[in-house]
Order: C-alpha cells, then structure tokens, then sequence
C-alpha cells in the first residue's frame, strides 16, 4: 500500500519508550517516508495529529487508512 499526501491513518507499534504498544492518528505529508536505517531497522516517519509533531517508529507496525 502506497500512502499519498493527505491521507490520514492510525498507526500501532510498541513503543519501546512506554514499554507497550500504543496506536496514534497520523498524517501522510511531504516530509513523511519510509526507509531503513545504517543497521537495517524498516522505520517510518509520520505526522502525530494529536501531539502535533513528527514521529519515526521502527520495525513491526500496522497502518491502518481512514477514508
């Protein structure tokens, strides 16, 4: 599934800052993207709606597209 701009979504993955699985409303935009890091981790970078900023979260997550 390709995202395009505008579209919104939640998002759920374990956070291993909160040491739990959380789900959060994101926003695809122009600085949104996937991508893998130096040690191979499959990351994604999206905007937080409800915390209104960019997060990156890494490995397992589900997207699931509203609309």
């Amino acid at each position: 599934m390709k995202l395009e701009i505008g579209d919104n979504f939640r998002i759920t993955y374990h956070a291993n800052k909160y040491d739990k699985t959380i789900t959060r409303k994101g926003l695809w935009d122009d600085k949104s993207k996937t991508w893998v890091s130096k040690t191979g981790k499959k990351l994604i970078t999206y905007f937080d709606i409800e915390a209104n900023n960019y997060r990156t979260c890494a490995n397992n997550f589900v997207l699931s597209v509203r609309g």
